[in-house]
C-alpha cells in the first residue's frame, strides 16, 4: 500500500540526508538510492529497500518498476514534486526513491583464495570509485574491496559504477593492510600498484594464483603500510584514469590465459 507523506515528515529529512552526508549513512545503516533504473537494479540483486517514495508521475511512467519496489519495501509513501526535488541530488529527479540497508559488509572469510579480488586503498573520487567496480565487475573479477576514501554508497559513485557497486561483492574493512596480511595466509598473493621505476613492469608481472590487485590514492598512491603487505610491487608507465583499467584488464587477461 502507498501512502501519502508531507514535506515536514521525519522521513523526508532523513532520505535527504542519506543522499548527501556520509555520516548519516553510517549512523544510521541506511543509503539512499535513487532512479528507477538504479532501485530496481538493487532489488533484482536481493538489496529489499526499506522505505519508498514514489511520485505520481514515476507510478505512471516507470508502472512496473516503481509497483514490485513499493511491494517489496517496508513501506512506499506517494510523494509530489516538490518534495522529490527536496530528496533528490540531481537537477531533475525521476520521482523514484529508495532507502535501503547498509551494503559493502560481506563477510572477509567468504572471499575465494583462489580468486581475482580488487582492492581499492583510500580512493576519493566517487567517479572513480564507480568506474573502478563497473570495469572490475565488466573483466570479471570476484568482488571488491575499498578501504578508506570514498564510500561505496556515495550518491555519485553509485551512479558512475552503473549498478555494479549493487551487484559485486564488497567488502569494507576499516583498515587494508590487516586484511591484505590474512588474505596472504590464506594464500592469496597482493599485487600493488606503485609510481616506481624500479618495480616490475605490469605487463610482466607474475599473475598466477588468488590475487588481490591493489589500486591506491589519486593523489598519495597506496598507503606505506598497504606496501609493506605485498608480495609483487608493479608499475605502470602511464597516470591517468586509464592506468586503472589497463592494470585490471592485465590481471584479468591473465585469468583468462588469453
Amino acid at each position: 500500500m502507498i501512502r501519502p507523506i508531507g514535506k515536514t515528515n521525519g522521513l523526508i529529512k532523513l532520505a535527504a540526508k542519506l543522499f548527501r552526508d556520509s555520516s548519516a549513512r553510517r549512523e544510521t545503516g541506511l543509503f539512499a538510492l535513487e532512479g528507477e533504473r538504479l532501485c530496481a537494479e538493487a532489488l533484482r540483486s536481493g538489496i529489499v529497500p526499506e522505505t519508498v517514495f514514489l511520485t505520481e508521475k514515476a507510478l505512471a511512467v516507470y508502472a512496473d518498476a516503481a509497483g514490485a519496489l513499493a511491494d517489496a519495501a517496508g513501506q512506499a509513501f506517494l510523494i509530489d514534486e516538490r518534495i522529490a526535488d527536496v530528496i533528490s541530488d540531481v537537477r531533475s529527479p525521476q520521482g523514484v526513491f529508495a532507502l535501503c540497508p547498509m551494503i559493502g559488509l560481506a563477510d572477509p572469510a567468504s572471499i575465494s583464495p583462489d580468486g581475482l579480488y580488487l582492492a581499492l586503498d583510500r580512493v576519493q573520487d566517487p567517479s572513480n570509485l564507480g568506474a573502478c567496480a563497473r570495469t572490475a565487475e565488466a573483466l570479471g573479477f570476484d568482488g571488491l574491496i575499498a578501504s578508506g576514501g570514498c564510500d561505496v554508497t556515495n550518491p555519485k559513485a553509485l551512479r558512475a559504477s552503473m549498478g555494479s557497486l549493487l551487484r559485486l561483492p564488497l567488502y569494507t574493512p576499516p583498515a587494508l593492510a590487516p586484511l591484505l596480511g590474512s588474505l596472504r595466509v590464506r594464500g592469496m598473493r597482493v599485487c600493488v600498484s606503485v609510481i616506481d621505476s624500479g618495480a616490475v613492469s605490469v605487463f610482466d608481472a607474475d599473475k598466477t594464483g588468488g590475487i588481490v590487485l591493489v589500486i591506491g590514492n589519486e593523489g598519495s598512491g597506496v598507503s606505506d603500510t598497504v606496501v609493506s603487505e605485498a608480495d609483487v610491487l608493479f608499475t605502470i608507465s602511464m597516470y591517468s584514469a586509464a592506468a586503472a583499467t589497463v592494470m585490471m584488464w592485465e590481471f584479468a587477461k591473465a585469468r583468462r590465459g588469453s
